[in-house]
């Protein structure tokens, strides 16, 4: 316990794995057994709730505790700071089905303790390039800590909040995707230009802005096509198709792509492209393929390993990009009597995924290094 509690990756990237497979097993199960979950919430609002504030957070907070460390050169929760921090999103699991407020409001807390954990060596070292997580995670522990206590529906909650977790995306995947793939591809045209950095992170916050007043209207798919428009562009520049031989940089740039696409399809909801549709290019394929491209990557190189995936994870990212698209088809076709099967691979490809590194990530450093 004392390694798994060393560095916040090892614990949430576990926590995640098996939360994915555990909560969209149940999802897929109920969709084709056509039995209704007996989650608090209901079922859809349970399944969104999931993903967002249970899978994706878990991510979030993996990733960003272990990388504001290198960033900041300062420590962030190890021991028992990472246990407690753990055990509130432990509790919002528990509050999803049980419906408790005091447990929902302790459950709510899981993403302001994640910024108050990375916020403090982020102020101390005035690393102000990562000043933004922080009222981010604040927005997804208000929305969640909003829905919980009925001040807002959880679609409007769970929309807004799938649209701050892009928001992360984006500022990350700017940052990673490009410097991995210009570092590990010699000769690869990368190109990045800063007027372009900054209007394509505007154009994310300001579809969360929206979101917040005017969702699937003419004015959000006009703020979704900008954002569509202009990482699209960010993308291209990345030089993407030079990586196809490296599973461990193309599964990212796979997964940017399900940005620009899903904030492209979201322009279209007012001219009759599924809601749905738009929706699930942005979770099921950026959340869904992102996630499990950057932990396969951090859990290799911050537990000492070589950053070469083994073959099964490289049929993994193939299969969670099945499951994204065929997600995105079904729903681009209304046809919903085959969900479960999109449910059923991203099962798969997170199941392979947490059999591969449990073994790594419960294991000390081979090269006997901290962390």
């Amino acid at each position: 316990m004392k390694v798994v509690l060393a560095t916040a990756f090892r614990l949430f990237f576990l926590l995640a794995g098996v939360w994915s497979v555990v909560a969209l097993g149940a999802w897929s199960w109920s969709l084709h057994a056509s039995v209704a979950l007996r989650a608090a919430a209901g079922g859809v609002a349970w399944h969104g709730h999931e993903l967002v504030w249970g899978f994706s957070m878990a991510v979030i907070g993996g990733f960003l505790l272990t990388a504001a460390r290198a960033w900041t050169g300062r420590p962030t929760a190890s021991g028992v700071g990472i246990a407690a921090i753990a055990a509130l999103w432990l509790v919002d699991r528990v509050a999803g089905w049980t419906g408790g407020e005091a447990a929902s409001i302790l459950g709510a807390a899981f993403p302001m303790a994640v910024a108050l954990a990375v916020g403090r060596p982020i102020l101390a070292a005035k690393s102000w390039r990562n000043i933004g997580f922080i009222p981010l995670l604040g927005l997804l522990s208000a929305l969640d800590l909003a829905a919980h206590l009925g001040w807002m529906p959880w679609s409007a909650a769970s929309r807004v909040a799938v649209d701050a977790v892009v928001v992360v995306l984006a500022i990350v995947g700017g940052r990673i995707v490009p410097l991995f793939t210009r570092n590990a591809i010699q000769g690869a045209p990368v190109r990045q230009w800063a007027w372009l950095e900054w209007a394509s992170l505007a154009a994310v916050w300001a579809v969360v802005a929206v979101d917040l007043w005017a969702p699937w209207g003419r004015a959000s798919a006009f703020v979704a096509g900008v954002a569509g428009v202009l990482h699209l562009g960010r993308w291209l520049g990345w030089a993407g198709w030079w990586t196809r031989r490296s599973p461990i940089l193309w599964v990212l740039h796979v997964g940017y792509a399900w940005i620009w696409i899903g904030f492209g399809l979201r322009a279209a909801v007012p001219y009759g492209v599924p809601a749905s549709a738009a929706l699930h290019a942005l979770t099921a394929g950026a959340i869904g393929t992102l996630a499990l491209g950057m932990m396969a990557r951090v859990s290799l190189g911050h537990t000492g390993r070589p950053l070469v995936v083994k073959r099964p994870i490289t049929g993994a990212f193939l299969v969670v990009t099945l499951a994204a698209l065929l997600r995105v088809g079904l729903a681009l076709a209304s046809e919903t009597a085959h969900l479960a099967w999109a449910g059923a691979l991203f099962c798969i490809a997170f199941t392979v995924f947490v059999a591969i590194y449990t073994p790594a990530l419960v294991s000390p450093r081979p090269d006997g290094r901290e962390g």
